[in-house]
């Protein structure tokens, strides 16, 4: 766990051309989801625990132990979804490659339910949001949420920088990503992330919002990490 000194030293990679960025999937994931846009990134690992159903802390154990294979000792995160939950686990409770980086952002999420998810206590409710089910996950539901942000310091909110997405909005009754789950969330709603929970506050950067864009493949509108601008800034903007 995260205590006392910082034993890493502040020390260059050592290994030709190791990772600077990883990226990662969120809840339930089968593929990274940001690996068929390599193009968008650059000195990236995409980081595949598929069809994983763990919490935040076992994920970012993963996460570390994935950085060391590569010995990456510099880099920054990228998440999508849980992957946002998880980057700032890391940085929170584990001493890694994230405190050695510098000069840029060393945690970017997108479409991250930093407090919770409406429908995420049930597990036939989560294959709906998804497509797939790998059961119900503590972490993502409303209460889980709220217990992990307890345990997590607050300054460390300032490392991070989100975008959040929703699917058009104005209309009466509002637009839909998934028309299946959008009874269970609070409206407006990337068709997975709830606006109502997408915000961390504090310290931390809210890097805007989109509309017409969805959580992920399958849904109304294209998924948000097909966004190229987007794919941009963070790579530009990433911590190195």
């Amino acid at each position: 766990m995260k205590v006392g000194v910082n034993p890493l030293k502040k020390v260059q990679n050592t290994t030709v051309n190791p990772p600077s960025l990883i990226l990662l999937h969120g809840y339930c994931s089968t593929d990274n989801p940001f690996e068929p846009h390599k193009s968008h990134f650059h000195g990236a690992s995409y980081f595949l625990n598929s069809k994983s159903n763990i919490g935040n802390d076992a994920f970012a154990v993963k996460v570390d132990d994935h950085a060391n294979r590569l010995n990456a000792v510099r880099y920054s995160l990228v998440g999508h979804s849980q992957g946002g939950t998880v980057s700032l686990h890391l940085i929170n409770h584990y001493w890694s490659g994230l405190d050695q980086s510098e000069n840029g952002r060393l945690v970017q999420a997108v479409g991250t339910p930093w407090k919770g998810n409406s429908a995420a206590g049930n597990a036939a409710n989560l294959g709906k949001l998804f497509g797939i089910g790998c059961g119900s996950c503590p972490d993502l539901t409303v209460d889980g949420a709220r217990n992990w942000l307890a345990g997590i310091n607050e300054e460390n909110f300032q490392y991070v920088y989100y975008y959040t997405t929703t699917y058009k909005q104005g209309q009466f009754f509002g637009d839909y990503c998934n028309m299946a789950i959008n009874a269970l969330l609070n409206w407006p709603n990337d068709g997975v992330t709830e606006m109502k929970y997408a915000s961390l506050g504090g310290k931390s950067v809210n890097c805007g919002n989109k509309e017409q864009w969805c959580h992920t493949t399958g849904m109304k509108y294209p998924p948000l990490y097909n966004d190229v601008s987007r794919n941009a800034e963070m790579n530009a903007k990433a911590a190195r």
